[in-house]
């Protein structure tokens, strides 16, 4: 799949995924496994960021956000382009595939089925607020998503961040926040947030 498509346009990307869909699916499914599968460690944490979290984004935002938490986003990107498992638009947007979005969120899924905060990455906006609220997080968190909601809420819920030691992304309102590579984001959210240059850092 990725050396037919290397080098495609993006019609012609969206045209052999129209294809695979008149594939049974169990064997759709195969082939694209088997290409996630084959990523090397630094490429597969890439691309299930992008499939949980930052599916849409722009480029450059993305590999400035995954660069601070120590991953090589920039020769990861070009290898799961090169691989067809992402592509690049015109605005310089990184887009993944629904199919490809569902199976790597079923990868993270099946780490603990039934347990959302015994997984390496929780976007649910309901898994993540029941984490805060129960004070459930753990060291498998690598990733977390809200959508809305009051800072001040999340203050006094910032107890949750102390058992996410491998934190790395921490997402709120469709913006990325860097959290560093041991997840430090408990001492008052790092004395709450600050807006900057249309990009949300901690202070």
């Amino acid at each position: 799949m990725g050396s037919f498509l290397n080098g495609k346009s993006v019609e012609e990307w969206q045209g052999a995924f129209d294809r695979l869909k008149e594939i049974p699916q169990g064997k759709v499914h195969q082939i694209l496994r088997i290409a996630i599968d084959g990523l090397e460690a630094n490429e597969r944490m890439i691309f299930l960021d992008i499939a949980c979290f930052l599916n849409g984004y722009d480029k450059e935002e993305i590999i400035r956000s995954l660069d601070q938490c120590c991953v090589h986003a920039n020769s990861g990107i070009e290898i799961l382009a090169q691989k067809s498992l992402i592509y690049i638009d015109e605005n310089n947007k990184i887009w993944m595939h629904d199919m490809l979005r569902e199976m790597g969120r079923r990868i993270v899924i099946r780490e603990c089925p039934k347990n959302p905060s015994k997984r390496s990455r929780i976007w649910c906006h309901e898994d993540a607020l029941r984490l805060f609220s129960q004070n459930s997080g753990t060291d498998a968190i690598e990733g977390i998503k809200l959508d809305k909601i009051d800072v001040q809420d999340l203050i006094l819920n910032a107890d949750s961040f102390k058992n996410m030691k491998k934190l790395r992304l921490f997402m709120m309102d469709n913006h990325v926040l860097h959290c560093g590579p041991a997840g430090h984001l408990s001492e008052k959210l790092w004395r709450c947030f600050v807006r900057n240059n249309n990009n949300i850092l901690l202070s």
